[in-house]
């Protein structure tokens, strides 16, 4: 592991304990039930799979909009999200409750406003790509028909 990877996932549990501590402050109710998914959270870190495929990255910037989303900054988060899904396209996998939430805090005309704006961001992101060449960055940048082998989501470097 790299020292910048090293950082990067210690900047990473800084911020997660931060995202659960204002959860605490919000839900004191659950504190038990919050605490578990931090362990497990940690957990998911050392399967090694925060380091691959730009997940640590995602992360990150899935934690930094989720910490400005907790401040009340949505704009901030909106980019933030953006930034992250156009990282990886996983982090869409959270995207459907933070929608949720902000739906609940700020109304359904914010959360819509939100989603223009992610799908706006991707544009502008993929904007070089799509000037040269527009069939083929929509074929193959949101192919969701790819089909992955288990070869494909398992480290076997500690089998040679």
């Amino acid at each position: 592991m790299s020292t910048f990877h090293i950082w990067l996932d210690v900047f990473r549990m800084w911020l997660l304990v931060k995202v659960y501590k204002k959860a605490f402050k919000s839900i004191p109710q659950n504190k038990l039930y919050i605490f578990l998914l931090l362990l497990l959270e940690a957990k998911y870190k050392f399967v090694g799979v925060t380091r691959q495929f730009n997940d640590c990255f995602m992360v990150v910037f899935c934690l930094l909009a989720i910490f400005a989303w907790q401040h009340q900054h949505l704009l901030l988060s909106t980019v933030l999200f953006a930034v992250a899904v156009n990282i990886k396209m996983s982090a869409l996998l959270i995207l459907p409750g933070y929608f949720l939430t902000v739906a609940f805090s700020a109304g359904i005309l914010k959360t819509l406003l939100s989603l223009i704006a992610i799908i706006v961001l991707q544009v502008i992101f993929g904007l070089e790509f799509i000037l040269t060449n527009p069939t083929a960055y929509f074929n193959m940048s949101y192919n969701f028909d790819r089909v992955f082998l288990k070869v494909e989501q398992v480290n076997f470097q500690f089998m040679s």
